[in-house]
């Protein structure tokens, strides 16, 4: 009988579970622990981020795996939201589809497709479907930056999931597109300041890829313009985060930020994107919004180039990279030319990696020796 009320009404559930204790003393105890345990994990919300494969842009731009870890990171370690299960995917979709059944909110970062569909993961096989599923029992959407673009032909599936994307067929540029691109730093404006996503978020300024001239619904009820920006050589404020509240209790969220992986350091502009994953998964934002903390990343190098022709540097030294940046806070730059030792700039890095040999070649001079010295005192 408590469990059935438990799994229907969990506040009567536990007043159920009081009385047995009362009446049972403190051997009960052990069935409270147990019953509110169980209410609480029902109680919380399952996050799922997908990661798209990262195609055509250089490091620190576009990193949608590393931006994901991080945001689950960031989650997992709020001080004031606790009711939260994360789970993380690469290459653009789960192998599990009851990841997709369980989850709560769905939050893409991944290319578009404004050359080929099927470059943005959704419109792969029959993944559109899958996520339409999702979308009518209530789940909520989040789309950041490219993932933002979206082919015309699904206007109304799109629109009424997310709120708005990025238009690049129905438009009277010479390129087909309706929708805009600036690379910038302006100052960002709140449009809706009583919006749940903008708790404890103040205006903020950062050098971005924005996406504007978004494609919306005409006459929207249900749309809210959250975050605005006026791009250089414009006359009027275009949104480049919103949010829409579906009939079927699903929430969407669309947020053309995330150029450039540095941005996660800005404090307003995390606290806006995980507000944003909190409210569409279904939970009372906080006043002050998600708190979260960033230190200061860990700068490591990896210093590479020579090697014998048994050692692929090239290969190894890309695994190193994608091992060592598993904890997105550490980022990794990578120099080929060991006479860097030398460079004063080595005292930027907290980590150096040697993935170098001088087997068949003449060492390192005597410079980049006592530069490495210098280094390592």
């Amino acid at each position: 009988m408590i469990c059935t009320k438990t799994e229907t009404r969990p506040a009567h559930g536990i007043l159920a579970m009081l009385t047995i204790v009362f009446i049972l003393g403190v051997s009960g105890k052990d069935v409270l622990s147990d019953e509110l345990k169980s209410v609480g994990q029902s109680l919380k919300k399952n996050i799922l981020i997908i990661a798209g494969p990262i195609t055509g842009h250089g490091k620190n731009a576009h990193e949608y795996e590393k931006s994901a870890i991080l945001l689950k990171h960031l989650l997992d370690r709020s001080d004031n939201v606790d009711q939260l299960n994360v789970s993380v995917v690469f290459n653009g979709w789960p192998d599990d589809l009851r990841l997709l059944t369980e989850a709560n909110t769905i939050v893409m970062i991944s290319d578009g497709g404004d050359r080929r569909e099927s470059d943005h993961p959704l419109y792969v096989g029959d993944r559109l479907r899958q996520l339409e599923i999702q979308m009518k029992r209530g789940c909520g959407l989040v789309h950041l930056h490219w993932t933002t673009f979206h082919p015309s032909r699904y206007h109304e599936k799109i629109t009424q999931w997310v709120g708005g994307y990025f238009d690049y067929q129905k438009g009277d540029a010479s390129n087909g597109w309706y929708s805009a691109i600036k690379h910038y730093t302006e100052p960002i404006k709140i449009g809706e300041p009583d919006h749940p996503i903008v708790n404890g978020v103040r205006p903020f300024r950062l050098l971005e890829e924005f996406y504007y001239r978004i494609r919306f619904r005409e006459n929207d009820s249900r749309l809210s313009k959250i975050v605005l920006s006026r791009p250089p050589g414009e006359t009027k404020d275009y949104a480049v985060g919103w949010s829409v509240e579906r009939k079927d209790g699903g929430r969407g969220f669309g947020f053309t930020g995330g150029h450039y992986f540095a941005n996660w350091w800005d404090p307003n502009f995390r606290k806006m994107v995980l507000n944003a994953i909190v409210w569409t998964s279904g939970i009372l934002v906080p006043a002050e919004g998600v708190q979260s903390k960033l230190e200061e990343p860990v700068k490591a190098l990896v210093l590479t180039g020579y090697n014998h022709p048994a050692h692929d540097w090239s290969k190894t030294t890309a695994a190193l990279i994608q091992v060592i940046e598993n904890d997105p806070r550490v980022l990794v730059d990578v120099q080929e030319d060991p006479e860097f030792l030398a460079s004063p700039k080595m005292g930027d890095y907290d980590l150096l990696v040697l993935n170098y040999s001088s087997w068949d070649r003449p060492g390192v001079s005597e410079k980049a020796k006592q530069g490495l010295l210098q280094y390592l005192e």
